[in-house]
């Protein structure tokens, strides 16, 4: 998301800016200047920030920043963040916001009234999982390294194929242009013929066209049974 292109949309309108990085669903991430640039717009236009950082944790060969650095979510800052991703807790719907005090109370009412309160045994594993050994992490992301690079290689093998390697998450966005499909036309194909999952990219909207969005959260073999199949598909 470059901050050139959010200062050309801001409007007399615009009330916040929404960040998510690492990103869903291209795995990219903001470097440290780029979030340093979005919270001065936000000063400079008076706005909110809302930074989606449920990925946080879930980097390769980079770090994460965020825009909350600046004020500490005191003032003009939100951050988001839960246990879904790389505490592995997706199915328990877990998560929390910081923000700055006199929203708390309105964004309390909120969610009283969308989710009516969260479990108690979900919260006291939350608790654990924020208290306990985090040596865990690297590990898991040492693995999900090798499965990124498997699957961008495995990818860039398939002709029509082009995919640059994510700096976090774990999605791969392949650019499926040169297949002459549309993304719909391109994910329904890999699931009736060759039994693969993926989103098209225009789920996550106009701009996705042209894209597919594959998860590598899954075991070497699946890729290597995926790529498999797809080229097969395609023959």
């Amino acid at each position: 998301m470059n901050p050139d292109d959010i200062r050309e949309k801001i409007t007399d309108e615009t009330k916040l800016i929404i960040v998510n990085s690492p990103q869903n669903p291209t795995g990219s991430v903001m470097t440290k200047s780029e979030m340093e640039d979005i919270a001065e717009l936000a000063e400079e236009y008076d706005v909110y920030v809302v930074s989606d950082e449920i990925y946080s944790k879930m980097t390769y060969d980079t770090s994460h920043y965020t825009p909350t650095a600046r004020d500490e979510a005191k003032e003009r800052t939100v951050l988001l963040d839960g246990f879904s991703k790389y505490y592995a807790m997706t199915g328990w719907r877990l998560g929390y916001m910081v923000v700055p005090c006199k929203m708390a109370e309105r964004l309390q009412d909120f969610l009283v009234s969308a989710v009516s309160c969260t479990a108690a045994f979900t919260q006291w594993a939350g608790v654990e999982a924020l208290t306990g050994d985090q040596s865990f992490i690297p590990d898991m992301m040492a693995r999900f390294k090798e499965k990124r690079d498997r699957i961008v290689e495995g990818l860039n093998s398939i002709p029509h194929f082009s995919c640059q390697a994510p700096k976090g998450a774990f999605y791969a966005f392949p650019n499926i242009i040169e297949t002459g499909m549309t993304a719909q036309e391109c994910a329904d194909h890999l699931l009736y013929n060759a039994g693969v999952a993926t989103l098209p990219g225009t789920a996550f909207g106009p701009y996705g066209e042209g894209y597919l969005r594959f998860s590598y959260a899954t075991t070497l073999e699946n890729i290597d049974a995926a790529i498999d199949r797809i080229k097969k598909s395609f023959k």
